[in-house]
């Protein structure tokens, strides 16, 4: 009651390396949709290609505030006004003015959800590994395999798909989502809303990231063309493989002060981690060393594949299943069938 309500948005984040690998060209359409940086052949190492992702995020950044200043400046102070929602906020009454016209006593806010942060971890691991490290293969053929979706190039994506992964509390691919928080928190700290507030990022994508997987081509971490990014904070399906006490030493790493608007991390867990009492004990204090070690949010589900599975294929036997989607809950069998099959894909701890 002290600020204009907030709003937010999604940074399709790992677009901007499909950029840095392409010259700044769209591998899905062709079209240059980034800023011109070096072609592949001429990017000879990390830092080299650090730096053109680096120039493709800023680019993008200040693409995302030019639309976030159009659309919001359309809501201007004059024609929407808003009487009721001022006379609850401070100091609206006192000051005399509208809660979109200086009558808050702090100014609006806006988050960044960048979405991909285990996606882009693991396509920079894989890259540093299989490319810079090992020599399997050059960075204009890797670009070559992302544009083909890696058909005649399967041997290569086995290799990518070898390459270390993120949630496994592995340092060498973990430094990229520390990476990940840092850099966009210093992009985006850049701005500012029409009135002075912060502009802040979340890692976070609600649903988005399917759908923003759409826009992405194939990337380095062995995922294909149109596939769905790894979701808000979380690791990439399927790929935290040690455990959970690995992959929360994982999402640990990253400096989450930096992200203002918060995180989310989406966790599966077996029905029996919560009927046993020490295994639930065991998770309490799991969740409990997590937060202490500056985990900010978690939100889990234990309702075995199994039965998802078979809600998909007989939803008139479960209309009263509830389940976590990312950032809210639902009835899982009013969900779209993509949305369903990407809580499926959820590691299940046990």
């Amino acid at each position: 009651g002290k600020q204009p309500p907030w709003s937010d948005g999604r940074y399709n984040s790992p677009k901007f390396l499909e950029f840095a690998l392409n010259g700044g060209v769209c591998m899905q359409t062709g079209q240059p949709l980034g800023v011109k940086t070096p072609p592949a052949e001429e990017l000879s190492d990390m830092p080299a290609l650090m730096q053109a992702l680096e120039q493709q995020m800023t680019y993008g950044a200040a693409e995302y505030m030019a639309v976030f200043r159009n659309e919001n400046g359309r809501y201007d102070r004059e024609q929407y006004t808003q009487p009721f929602l001022s006379c609850f906020c401070q100091d609206c009454i006192g000051r005399g003015l509208d809660i979109n016209d200086g009558g808050s006593l702090y100014p609006s806010a806006h988050g960044v959800g960048v979405m991909g942060i285990a996606t882009m971890a693991d396509s920079l691991a894989a890259i540093e590994r299989v490319v810079f490290e090992e020599k399997k293969t050059t960075l204009a053929e890797l670009r070559n395999a992302l544009r083909a979706n890696f058909e005649g190039f399967e041997d290569l994506r086995a290799d990518l798909l070898a390459a270390p992964k993120y949630g496994n509390n592995d340092d060498f691919v973990d430094k990229y989502a520390v990476w990940f928080v840092e850099c966009h928190a210093r992009i985006f700290s850049r701005y500012k809303t029409r009135d002075g507030g912060g502009i802040y990022i979340a890692i976070a994508s609600n649903i988005q990231n399917i759908s923003a997987g759409l826009e992405v081509a194939a990337t380095p971490d062995g995922r294909l063309n149109g596939m769905p990014l790894s979701d808000a904070a979380s690791p990439m399906h399927g790929r935290d493989r040690d455990g959970p006490t690995t992959a929360f030493h994982s999402l640990a790493k990253p400096d989450y002060t930096l992200a203002g608007a918060g995180t989310v991390v989406n966790q599966k867990y077996s029905p029996s981690m919560f009927r046993d009492p020490r295994k639930r004990a065991c998770l309490s204090a799991l969740i409990r060393t997590y937060f202490q070690k500056g985990g900010q949010e978690v939100q889990i589900n234990s309702i075995s594949r199994d039965i998802l599975e078979d809600a998909m294929d007989h939803p008139e036997n479960y209309r009263s299943l509830v389940v976590r989607v990312s950032g809210f809950s639902a009835y899982y069998i009013s969900l779209d069938r993509a949305v369903q099959e990407d809580i499926l894909m959820r590691t299940e701890h046990g």
